[in-house]
């Protein structure tokens, strides 16, 4: 609000994350409801449990031990389910899910809301989220999905064309669909990004400008306001904030700060917003459009969508190798 106000204030824009209200915040509320209306219940293989009218619009709770569904299932109650849950193609739940392990989920799946506290993969990909989609684990998100809130405690891979509202998770990168199956397990373990050194420009802030240019190979110990347009070529270390109308950042740029801009926000492959353990925000009052292999840590808040842009193509990958990337289906 203040940088609206006065959007020529030289004063740097500090942000601390902590100030925000916990992005997994209907997930986790989701979860409590779950665990108060189960509290003292046995809960056998499969069943129902009556719901307090008032807390729940409806009338029962589902649960299951595991739980497979097909195109011809449709789910009208929240559910629990205490282990692993399949949604093969075509499947549509009308109402909110917990799953206490993992998730898979197979290609134009349509889901209210589900939060799982394992890994949820979502592979080819053409899922529809209406609400919110939540991993106590990790995340992939196949090609061509559209989800309203995605948000993970650990890593977060989404395939090209790909819409998102609101994204937040520790890391969040942009892979190729061809490898997204084939190469998930690896990036979670991935070493820092090669821009994560220290800086040794010792330069202020940069003052306000009508418009900015950042050449290629910049170091900037500090932050970057700007009335107009922002563009950061190739190879460029930004150790503050940046906040500007349209800002592009290019390919293999290090911004250790926050990015906020009242435009749209592109960011070329290769770039690092963040660090790990120092979450950080990149919000546009239009479109933030990520292409291949960015990686985000951290939250990202787009009024008018958030995309996922495939890169070139990559090497040539056998079928038989990416089937081995989730075993036993």
């Amino acid at each position: 609000m203040r940088e609206a106000l006065w959007p020529t204030d030289l004063e740097p824009y500090h942000i601390d994350i902590n100030y925000e209200k916990d992005p997994r915040v209907f997930s986790n509320s989701f979860r409590q409801k779950v665990a108060a209306a189960t509290n003292h219940h046995y809960l056998g293989n499969r069943g129902k449990i009556e719901l307090e009218q008032g807390l729940w619009r409806e009338k029962y709770l589902l649960y299951y031990t595991h739980l497979i569904l097909n195109r011809l299932a449709r789910l009208s109650h929240p559910c629990l389910i205490k282990g692993n849950a399949l949604f093969l193609g075509g499947t549509v739940a009308h109402s909110e899910l917990y799953v206490r392990q993992n998730v898979l989920v197979r290609e134009n799946v349509k889901l209210r809301a589900l939060a799982t506290d394992g890994t949820f993969v979502a592979l080819p990909g053409h899922l529809t989220v209406m609400r919110w989609l939540d991993s106590g684990g990790s995340m992939v998100i196949g090609q061509q999905s559209s989800v309203t809130q995605a948000t993970s405690k650990r890593t977060l891979l989404l395939g090209p064309g790909c819409r998102l509202n609101i994204l937040f998770a520790p890391t969040v990168r942009i892979v190729f669909q061809e490898q997204l199956i084939e190469n998930w397990r690896q990036l979670l373990q991935a070493s820092p990004h090669p821009h994560h050194r220290p800086f040794q420009t010792a330069s202020a802030d940069l003052p306000v400008y009508p418009d900015k240019h950042i050449a290629s190979g910049t170091t900037v110990a500090g932050h970057i306001k700007c009335e107009a347009d922002i563009h950061i070529e190739d190879n460029c270390l930004i150790a503050g904030n940046i906040l500007g109308h349209s800002i592009t950042v290019g390919n293999n740029c290090c911004i250790l700060g926050n990015i906020f801009a009242l435009g749209s926000i592109t960011i070329m492959p290769g770039s690092t917003i963040g660090q790990p353990h120092l979450l950080k925000t990149i919000y546009a009052r239009q479109k933030i459009i990520l292409h291949g292999n960015v990686t985000l840590h951290g939250k990202a808040l787009a009024e008018k969508g958030l995309f996922t842009m495939n890169p070139l193509p990559p090497p040539h990958l056998d079928q038989s190798e990416t089937a081995s990337a989730f075993p036993g289906h």
